[in-house]
């Protein structure tokens, strides 16, 4: 499972930092899977598909700082959750298949970006 944190327009920049928790909502169970790292214009996390079966639950904590001494008790600036992972998620056998995707993905944002932007 491969997870990427893009910025496109530099809409994140005021971020420096970001950590990855995955979680058990029902046990409350949690672990740590990137502490405190540097948010670059382009993020690739790599994750075990079979991870999500125990710990359905990703949280991603974005901070402005770009030194974190103490990642588990930082406040962050920006909080996203990411629960489970959806039966229609495409599958790519090579990483080639999976980049094509993401930036036809992308591609298809833009355009969205681009029709809202026209209706303000």
């Amino acid at each position: 499972m491969y997870i990427k944190i893009i910025d496109p327009e530099d809409n994140l920049k005021q971020f420096h930092t970001f950590s990855l928790i995955a979680s058990d909502p029902f046990s409350d169970s949690e672990e740590w899977i990137i502490k405190a790292e540097k948010l670059k214009k382009k993020n690739i996390i790599k994750l075990n598909r079979k991870s999500f079966k125990e710990m359905m639950e990703r949280t991603f904590f974005f901070y402005q700082s770009g030194k974190i001494e103490d990642y588990q008790n930082e406040i962050p600036d920006m909080i996203v959750y990411y629960l489970s992972v959806p039966d229609t998620a495409p599958e790519f056998l090579t990483l080639e298949k999976l980049e094509a995707y993401f930036k036809d993905a992308e591609k298809r944002l833009e355009k969205v970006e681009s029709t809202i932007k026209k209706q303000e």
